[in-house]
């Protein structure tokens, strides 16, 4: 997992173009404020944003995970939560890793763990890019 203060602009388009199910998974490792919380703070996961770095342009949702960085309101990242997990499962049954056919994520144990594996639960945000 990246450290949002180890990223640049050309390693996230370059680690979110290579990614094979489309997401990037960030930690934050600084107590003061960095690109992601900013972008987070002022816009919806729902908003599209964009990118531009490895020369080519990006379209993404940025989703606020907050499980490893302090946050004040649990209850505020609960929808993101939620919709990041959902749309990870739905891009993982895509690509055919749902081999037993479940129809939710937290009823999938192959899918728990490979989101274990990506250590999606000390991850503070997800760039899930548009295609």
């Amino acid at each position: 997992m990246y450290k949002t203060s180890e990223v640049d602009l050309d390693t996230t388009v370059k680690a979110l173009l290579e990614s094979e199910l489309g997401f990037l998974l960030l930690q934050s490792d600084s107590i003061d404020i960095d690109m992601y919380s900013l972008l987070s703070e002022g816009s919806s996961y729902e908003d599209r944003q964009g990118m531009f770095g490895y020369g080519t342009h990006v379209t993404y949702h940025l989703f606020p995970l907050m499980y490893h960085k302090s946050h004040e309101n649990e209850c505020d990242y609960v929808k993101a939560r939620a919709n990041a997990i959902h749309n990870a499962f739905t891009r993982w049954v895509d690509f055919g890793y749902n081999k037993f056919h479940a129809k939710e994520p937290y009823g999938c144990k192959a899918f728990l763990k490979y989101i274990d594996k990506l250590e999606w639960y000390n991850a503070d945000y997800m760039l899930l890019m548009v295609e």
